[in-house]
């Protein structure tokens, strides 16, 4: 099983569901949902959390506010990167029906998920490849 950053977690968690598996690679695992917040700019978690707020407030209306998935940094966005233009024109290419922007509860979703906790459940051999320049899932937040 081989996984890179939200994968790499996802890979992490069926390793210690399926013992069957021989071996899991997880590469820049996203591994601690609270960890990868450190990372992000106080300007721009300000900014999260406005939107988070507009959202209960609309939910009231049977409304829900979107916040973008991925942008430059000080932008609001769950993902912010310097070379954010060059990497989603890399993974986006020309899709037409690819949108960048999901509810912004998601963040609760990600805040949940501990993939990193389930690390001694797993029977399989799992290779941790830490990347240290990796800006969305940095080192320092990985924790087998």
């Amino acid at each position: 099983m081989f996984g890179t950053s939200f994968s790499g977690g996802h890979a992490i968690i069926l390793s210690s569901r399926h013992p069957e598996l021989r071996g899991v690679v997880a590469q820049c695992p996203y591994t601690d949902g609270f960890a990868p917040i450190s990372s992000v700019p106080l300007s721009a978690r300000l900014k999260l959390t406005g939107i988070f707020l507009a959202d209960c407030v609309m939910r009231l209306f049977g409304r829900r506010v979107m916040v973008k998935l991925a942008d430059r940094p000080g932008r609001a966005a769950l993902m912010t990167a310097k070379d954010f233009d060059k990497l989603y024109s890399d993974m986006v290419g020309d899709s037409k029906t690819f949108k960048n922007i999901t509810y912004v509860t998601t963040v609760l979703e990600f805040i949940k998920y501990q993939p990193g906790r389930h690390t001694a459940e797993c029977k399989t051999p799992v290779y941790y490849a830490i990347c240290d320049n990796d800006t969305i899932a940095p080192a320092k937040c990985t924790s087998p």
